[in-house]
């Protein structure tokens, strides 16, 4: 069996095609290619079963091949195709706190940098309340040169795609796998799932909190005000409950995340 996992970064896509892969014999992982060619090039049809692990915009320049790849209009054809969907509000959390990762991996590591951006998430974490989400943002913005607010528009793009594609596989939300509400995945797979796989490298690497909800304590009521007008409600998420919790920044989860990210990736 093929099966095709596909979702945004950081949405749960590795957590989710990693337990697929650990719940199948003789099974094939591809991680994330970029392209068709990259795909023939790793596929082995020796293997009794392919999974492979699409990241949604690493084919933002080819979408007509990204679609011709779920309509299986290639040499390779997938049995099953698997998107992800998670709440666009704890996914932009998500990337915020893995961010440095790949900006330092594509411009080289700044240790000036990443002391002043880390110390805008201490000054988060001591002041859940009172420093904005979207002070935070600027600050990024400024710090990094970057627009980090894009990817509001981004995540609107892609649940467009998946309201659109969902005819051709199924949508697993990713608050519904960590719940371990997978029955409706599982009888799609004809699989029954085995989550024995949280302590592998590549898991330890990207998780974060492994809970979802997380922007209840990260908003304010100011983000709340604003991103209410910017997030658009769509068949997966309707965007209606936007209650706040007085709950404390937990330092694993956010500043201690990140010092391991970069202590692992650039101070060994």
């Amino acid at each position: 069996m093929n099966i095709l996992v596909i979702g945004r970064a950081k949405t749960g896509t590795t957590i989710i095609a990693k337990t697929l892969e650990n719940s199948l014999e003789d099974c094939n992982f591809i991680m994330e290619p970029k392209s068709i060619s990259d795909i023939e090039t790793k596929y082995n049809p020796k293997n009794k079963h392919n999974v492979i692990k699409v990241i949604f915009e690493h084919w933002n320049k080819t979408p007509r091949l990204r679609n011709a790849l779920i309509n299986n209009e290639f040499s390779i054809k997938f049995d099953k195709v698997v998107f992800i969907a998670r709440d666009p509000r704890d996914e932009m959390i998500s990337r915020m706190m893995y961010f440095v990762k790949p900006y330092f991996d594509k411009n080289g590591f700044d240790k000036t940098m990443y002391e002043n951006w880390l110390s805008k998430i201490i000054y988060k974490q001591q002041n859940p309340k009172a420093y904005t989400f979207l002070q935070l943002i600027h600050d990024k913005n400024l710090l990094f040169g970057s627009n980090f607010l894009h990817l509001i528009n981004a995540t609107n793009v892609y649940f467009k795609f998946l309201n659109g594609n969902r005819k051709f596989g199924h949508v697993i939300k990713y608050e519904d796998f960590i719940s371990g509400n997978i029955g409706e995945l599982e009888n799609f797979l004809s699989l029954t799932l085995n989550h024995t796989i949280k302590d592998q490298p590549v898991i330890r690497q990207t998780k974060r909190s492994s809970k979802f909800d997380n922007w209840r304590e990260f908003f304010t009521a100011t983000d709340v005000e604003i991103f209410k007008k910017l997030l658009t409600p769509n068949p997966f998420y309707k965007l209606i409950d936007w209650e706040l919790t007085n709950s404390e920044l937990m330092p694993e989860n956010y500043q201690h995340y990140i010092t391991n990210l970069v202590n692992k990736s650039y101070l060994q």
